[in-house]
């Protein structure tokens, strides 16, 4: 019986949360777009195609936003990746040296980073197509942690340098897809 009761007050109240996308639309009630390939200001190659896709993906899985050519486009999306920075964080620094002639091991001072700290900045700005006005803007930042590469074998001294590369990009993509998750919203965001 409370439950009911619960149930019939949530569906009688004024102020309820809708799920989905509903109620969202592009600025200006817009429905189609083009979104331009975005500019990469940083250093690092190939990260504008993960933003790119990641938009166009975020846009089309909406349903209610038809992504298409420049031509038929109502607004047109130019993003700018700002910067790239991978810093290091956590360290060690010992390790074995082996010495297969005397057949032992001595430690030896050394340091290598075990975990990096990758940050994304980016801008993002719509235009209506039909007079170039910016209808829109935002900026974007965000970090993730990743390992770096392990250093197991006694009297292995360095690591592979294509592992640290591939998990990077990893995590760039990764970066990328939460951060035009949150453009997607900002933009289709009804006040």
């Amino acid at each position: 019986m409370k439950l009911m009761a619960l149930l019939a007050l949530l569906l009688l109240s004024s102020c309820t949360y809708n799920l989905g996308h509903e109620n969202r639309s592009l600025p200006g009630g817009h429905k189609t777009i083009f979104i331009n390939m975005f500019e990469n200001q940083s250093q690092e190659v190939g990260a504008e195609t993960y933003f790119t896709q990641a938009l166009i993906n975020e846009l089309q899985r909406s349903g209610f936003i038809i992504v298409t050519d420049k031509s038929s486009a109502e607004v047109v999306i130019n993003g700018t990746i700002l910067g790239v920075l991978n810093t290091g964080a956590g360290s060690f620094s010992t390790f074995y040296k082996t010495d297969h002639i005397a057949k032992k091991s001595a430690p030896y001072s050394a340091s290598m980073f075990t975990e990096y700290l990758l940050t994304v900045s980016a801008n993002i700005r719509a235009n209506r197509t039909r007079d170039d006005k910016m209808i829109w803007q935002t900026f974007l930042r965000n970090q993730k942690n990743y390992r770096g590469p392990r250093l197991k074998k006694d009297g292995l001294r360095s690591s592979n340098p294509l592992y640290n590369q591939s998990t990077k990009k990893q995590t760039i993509k990764l970066i990328a897809n939460e951060m035009m998750s949150e453009a997607f919203d900002r933009l289709t965001e009804n006040f």
